[in-house]
């Protein structure tokens, strides 16, 4: 009987050319002291081992930190050490990331193609060198004082199957960050044997499946890497891609007019939108999903910012940007909004969290609680139950490896609510099916908003499986329905506002409007955590 790991050794072996497989010994690090005056290096090797070969090696990869005296900057490089054989196609990928204790980890990552189909016997070759520049050792003063930060570096190596790269070799260690991982010595101290320094603890909520990659794959201590997405060029009429509200914008955006009964009216407001991807999925075709948002709040006499964001840690300081820039556009008293799906509605949700003056939030099957989704369980389509817990899980890394798992407190809306968003009103819906964020996560922030505040206007939904597309799942047309008719009903006082009395026009900004009477404020809802 052939196994499905007898294949994949036999295609290990052809790809790589067995023969000229280089064996390397199990990570080793060095530190030298360079001469008087030169700075000190640390070095960790690890080599790159194909996992269908009883992990034999095939590279190496080392990653090299300088010291600079405050600063540190690091190399990751393989030289000249994989071997790949004739007729296949591959990619060739290299990542270093430096993460400094209370900041969010940044990654570079460079890819190398390397086609072999021409070649007539197995080439020894490089993957890209990645090199960062001086950054901050640990230290510092105040409160915010670092007391740990590292390089760490990474490889692997794909071949092209179909349409899609396979992992076939990779370097991440079994000991994971700990052998991948350069901790840096603190300000002007000189550096002592690698391991001797301060790390962050190996992350342990590790999902189900075999290994398949450290970058955006939602495992222990994965790295979280843009993948940008361009656009197709088209743009619904009334969208811009320039308006003087977002001078130097820090990533692509689109702002549309109201259409329909409300063209050329006076907005009733501006709604944020903001797209999804793990919040590494970034520019102008990132925000192609939330077009169909934009379009309907545009129908309902609103101005619609589609915006996207740069990806990882850096995703929600460009979202507070965007509204920073809206805010001083409509001034404090203008009406906004954002609307968001996955780390979408995460985004939004703690946009509202840490900014004052958010009207409502929209958030579909947006994540509000990061330190806990882990170990609450979603939609399992195997047994057709919610009894499974590997997409939090999934979820839990994807979301450490974008903010660092020391940061994940201060992204939980749910635990966030009593500041400012129990002030704001909030629809937040699920798919029933969705096998990724728990329905736990949004009941979780119900009860904060209504803990901190009595009063707080909170919708959550289940919406039943069907066949239309919605959030990680798909959903029946009437649920859909439904949930267009909450969004409605979200803003009705502003609505109702209008009809009663024009929303008058002062120096270009909207004024503000009246707040919403007890009737017109819905009670709070919430929604059963059954599956159906």
């Amino acid at each position: 009987m052939v196994t499905r790991r007898t294949i994949a050794v036999a295609v290990a072996l052809v790809m790589l050319g067995v023969g000229d497989v280089l064996v390397l010994a199990s990570t080793a690090s060095t530190a030298s002291g360079v001469g008087a005056g030169n700075p000190s290096t640390v070095t960790v090797a690890n080599p790159i081992r194909v996992r269908a070969l009883d992990n034999i090696s095939d590279g190496v990869l080392r990653t090299k930190v300088t010291y600079t005296g405050s600063t540190a900057r690091a190399e990751a490089s393989t030289g000249a050490t994989i071997g790949l054989a004739a007729g296949f196609r591959f990619k060739l990928s290299t990542c270093l990331t430096y993460h400094r204790q209370g900041s969010a980890p940044v990654a570079q990552c460079t890819d190398r193609l390397v086609d072999t189909r021409t070649s007539r016997a197995t080439i020894r070759t490089s993957a890209p060198v990645v090199r960062s520049a001086r950054l901050p050792r640990p230290g510092g003063a105040g409160r915010a004082r670092a007391t740990w930060a590292y390089f760490a570096g990474y490889a692997q190596l794909s071949y092209l199957d179909g349409g899609n790269y396979r992992l076939i070799a990779h370097s991440w260690p079994d000991d994971g960050l700990r052998g991948a991982a350069v901790a840096l010595a603190a300000r002007h101290q000189a550096p002592p044997r690698q391991g001797a320094l301060a790390l962050p603890p190996n992350d342990e909520v590790a999902p189900d499946g075999s290994y398949s990659g450290a970058v955006n794959t939602g495992r222990p201590d994965s790295i979280c890497r843009p993948e940008p997405s361009p656009a197709d060029g088209s743009l619904q009429p009334g969208v811009t891609v320039r308006h003087p509200a977002y001078p130097r914008a820090p990533a692509y955006y689109e702002v549309g007019s109201p259409t329909g009964a409300f063209a050329g009216e006076q907005p009733l407001g501006v709604m944020l939108v903001i797209h999804g991807g793990g919040w590494y999925s970034t520019g102008p075709g990132a925000t192609l999903s939330g077009r169909p948002a934009a379009d309907r709040w545009r129908a309902r006499g609103w101005t619609t910012v589609n915006v996207s964001y740069r990806a990882c840690g850096q995703s929600l300081s460009d979202v507070l940007w965007f509204y920073d820039r809206t805010r001083s556009w409509v001034g404090r008293s203008g009406i906004v909004c954002a609307s968001g799906a996955s780390a979408g509605g995460h985004l939004a949700l703690t946009l509202a969290s840490r900014r004052k003056g958010v009207y409502c939030v929209v958030s579909d099957g947006g994540p509000t609680d990061l330190l806990r989704v882990q170990d609450q369980v979603a939609f399992n389509p195997g047994s057709g139950a919610v009894d499974q817990n590997n997409g939090g899980r999934v979820l839990h890394n994807i979301a450490a490896a974008a903010f660092g798992a020391e940061n994940l407190a201060q992204v939980s809306p749910a635990l966030l609510a009593p500041r400012y968003l129990k002030n704001t009103r909030v629809l937040q819906a699920f798919a029933a099916d969705d096998p990724l964020v728990p329905f736990e996560q949004a009941t979780e922030l119900g009860n904060a908003m209504l803990a901190a505040n009595a009063d707080a206007y909170v919708d959550s939904v289940q919406l039943r499986p069907g066949p239309v597309s919605f959030v990680h799942a798909k959903v029946s047309r009437a649920a859909l329905a439904d949930l267009f008719a909450r969004e409605e009903r979200l803003v009705a006082p502003i609505a109702a506002c209008r009809r009663t009395s024009p929303l008058p026009e002062v120096s270009g900004r909207w004024t503000r409007l009246p707040a919403p009477s007890s009737e017109s404020a819905a009670a709070p809802r919430t929604a059963s955590p059954g599956r159906r």
